[in-house]
């Protein structure tokens, strides 16, 4: 959400959710092609045809910085492209999909 908290009503801040949400390394329907990457790169969502999701970009600090994919996912492996803005400071990033209790997170770097 745009506040920071997770929106499910709990209040905890996406912020207080990072370190867990990092813990999660099996990424079975989140991948990334490009990573490092200065300009762009893209998510693929796989096996997660007519489910609702999303796929919000955070910073280092838990604060969010974009959302680059919300709806539903209509084809069996998605693609949803970030372009980076140039004023977005290098540095780590996190792409978390989530669709409704499930959550994956890939750490990405900007340079």
């Amino acid at each position: 959400r745009e506040d920071g908290t997770l929106g499910n009503g709990s209040g905890i801040s996406v912020a207080e959710e990072l370190p867990a949400l990092l813990k999660s390394t099996s990424n079975k329907n989140f991948s990334i092609t490009a990573n490092p990457t200065a300009n762009s790169t893209s998510f693929i969502i796989s096996n997660m045809r007519g489910k609702k999701a999303e796929i919000a970009i955070y910073n280092i600090a838990g604060q969010k910085t974009t959302t680059i994919f919300s709806g539903t996912v209509t084809e069996n492996e998605q693609e949803a492209t970030w372009n980076i803005p140039a004023q977005l400071p290098k540095g780590i990033y996190f792409a978390t999909l989530r669709s409704g209790q499930d959550c994956e997170t890939i750490k990405i770097v900007k340079q």
